[in-house]
């Protein structure tokens, strides 16, 4: 207040100096060099009430000295109708240690494989930024020292189908979204700039089914997961690694009495991109040509994906009218995130892509570059997922240098 009564007499409040003290914080647990700074706003009454500022540096010290020695856990079972494979993920920690900046996970490729095929068919790649409309892929559950109760939230598959992310979404009061990043050639998932909060427990349950997000080979039916955590400081890291065997294998002989997989089946065989082409830059009417192939003795092609160089850009609206394929039925094809994701009604050993100017737009700044004679482009990068009829999902990118600019 501006003024206080004291035994009737309005008496003006005048502060000069604020000392705080807070004792036993459990936060932050990274010491920056140099500091973080803090800075506090402040006004008064007339005739000056124009906010302030000042600011000071935030020295921390102690973050080598905190303990960091977290524990991995994985578990996980197929679906008896398919091969989907429900995972549970554990990460715990004890209540004062040090917490993570930086968490990857890696599941052995050999035992549990990205379903692609489950997800596009259950149409569980969201598209919606704020999840509303999106459907789950699991749960994922949350305990802090800080707080009596776990914290329980979903999981989303987010992003193109060439490099997705699993999004675990906490409600308020604690609204969190942690974003983990997929490598689908690694198989591997990580969480970059986790924020630093105490967790002793941190699980998630991917759900299992036709549409779950990993299958299980069952052959072999077991392996070891591994992990690599950062600390918030940076100046601390722990690798865990958690052995587990995929149960619901043994239940339809894939175990034990099956056959044996031929010498040499365990191969994986990429499928080839080639023979890309740009056509109509400098008229600001751009043509894609590029062929996929499944590669000699491969699986056929099940779906594929594209992402556009910078400065080239989906229609959506002119997809079906823009697009083609040589040899290979469409069944879908839509835009998630800003790639093309199809979908082939049949498999297919190979096919052709044309993607003509009803689908495709491209920006002023590119088409400029296309007329100029000294800043022409001399290549566009192009990146393709594919998607075999056994599920596996496989990177591709390609470097086009037919831009057909002329000299």
């Amino acid at each position: 207040p501006k003024t206080y009564s004291i035994a009737g007499v309005s008496t003006p409040v005048v502060v000069s100096e604020i000392d705080s003290t807070f004792d036993s914080l459990r936060m932050p647990t990274s010491c920056p060099a140099p500091p973080d700074r803090v800075v506090v706003g402040t006004d008064s009454y007339a005739p000056d009430s124009t906010l302030q500022s000042a600011t000071a540096p935030l020295t921390v010290t102690g973050c080598s000295g905190l303990t960091f020695s977290p524990g991995f856990h994985v578990t996980a079972a197929k679906d008896p109708a398919d091969s989907g494979a429900a995972i549970q993920t554990d990460i715990t920690q004890g209540p004062g240690e040090a917490t993570s900046r930086t968490v990857v996970l890696n599941l052995p490729s050999t035992v549990l494989t990205p379903n692609a095929a489950g997800v596009l068919n259950g149409g569980i790649l969201c598209s919606d930024s704020t999840f509303a409309t999106c459907k789950t892929i699991g749960s994922a559950t949350a305990t802090s020292p800080l707080y009596p109760a776990a914290l329980t939230g979903k999981a989303y598959l987010d992003g193109p189908l060439t490099s997705p992310s699993i999004a675990l979404v906490f409600p308020p009061p604690f609204a969190l979204t942690l974003v983990g990043n997929v490598n689908l050639a690694a198989n591997s998932t990580t969480f970059n700039n986790v924020p630093d909060i105490p967790l002793t427990d941190l699980r998630v349950n991917l759900a299992g089914g036709p549409s779950a997000v990993f299958a299980a080979t069952c052959s072999p039916t077991s392996g070891t997961a591994t992990s690599t955590l950062t600390s918030q400081n940076g100046d601390k890291t722990a690798s865990p690694a958690a052995s587990f065997t995929v149960a619901g294998c043994a239940a339809k002989g894939t175990t034990g009495g099956g056959k044996k997989p031929k010498p040499g089946s365990g191969k994986v065989i990429r499928p080839k991109l080639s023979s890309g082409s740009w056509n109509g830059l400098k008229q600001g009417k751009p043509t894609l040509t590029f062929k996929l192939a499944a590669g000699r003795g491969a699986p056929r092609l099940a779906a594929f994906s594209v992402k556009l160089p910078n400065g080239i850009s989906f229609v959506k609206k002119g997809l079906r009218k823009g697009l083609a394929l040589r040899t290979a039925p469409v069944k879908s094809a839509s835009l998630k995130r800003g790639s093309l994701v199809v979908t082939l009604r049949r498999t297919v050993a190979s096919l052709t892509v044309i993607v003509r100017p009803a689908a495709l737009k491209e920006s002023k700044a590119l088409r400029n570059k296309a007329r100029s004679k000294h800043r022409r482009p001399k290549s566009l990068k192009l990146v393709v997922g594919a998607l075999n009829a056994k599920g596996q999902t496989f990177g591709l990118s390609l470097v086009i240098r037919n831009l057909h600019l002329g000299k």
